[in-house]
């Protein structure tokens, strides 16, 4: 038996049609909602919430990275280095975008102000402090300094909270 019958105007060809229409819907809505998810699960600008910017260094010298420094409270993360700048309570902090524990990437819980890991469950505050959920240790923070309008974040020397109590406290810079 062929299909020849579904070529004419027939009422079959009308039902053939609507079901033909349907599964492109239904495709096309599956492939949407792929997409949706993809788009609020795996970008960092998304993850980052709409307090978050993208950063972009200004120079990198000699084992530090040059950025501007914020005009106001907030978060922003350099993908490309794994920085996380956090200005707060006229504090400037620069984290390690990877989670202490066992290095997955943190995103930021704009309606909480908490820094989060996703696959621990664990709140940070914007000072690196640990608040919940699995127990770990705080944020490794990076060495910052000011320098003529920049943040100078030296890369290559996180420190630990609990392995370098001076240096990690030391690790900030005040901001007016």
């Amino acid at each position: 038996m062929t299909d020849d019958h579904c070529h004419d105007r027939s009422p079959c060809r009308a039902t053939c049609d609507r079901a033909a229409s349907r599964r492109a819907f239904l495709r096309d809505l599956g492939i949407a909602a792929i997409g949706s998810i993809a788009a609020t699960t795996m970008l960092p600008s998304d993850a980052w919430g709409a307090t978050v910017e993208m950063l972009t260094p200004l120079a990198r010298r000699q084992g530090e990275v040059a950025y501007p420094i914020p005009k106001g409270d907030g978060v922003q993360f350099d993908e490309a280095t794994g920085v996380i700048l956090v200005r707060w309570q006229q504090h400037l902090y620069a984290f390690s975008s990877e989670c202490p524990h066992r290095g997955a990437t943190l995103t930021y819980l704009a309606a909480e102000n908490r820094i989060y890991c996703r696959k621990h469950k664990a709140r940070f505050a914007p000072d690196g402090a640990w608040q919940s959920g699995r127990q770990t240790s705080a944020l490794d923070r990076f060495p910052l300094r000011l320098d003529a309008g920049q943040a100078l974040v030296r890369v290559d020397a996180p420190l630990e909270a609990e392995r370098d109590p001076a240096g990690y406290a030391a690790a900030s810079a005040g901001v007016p």
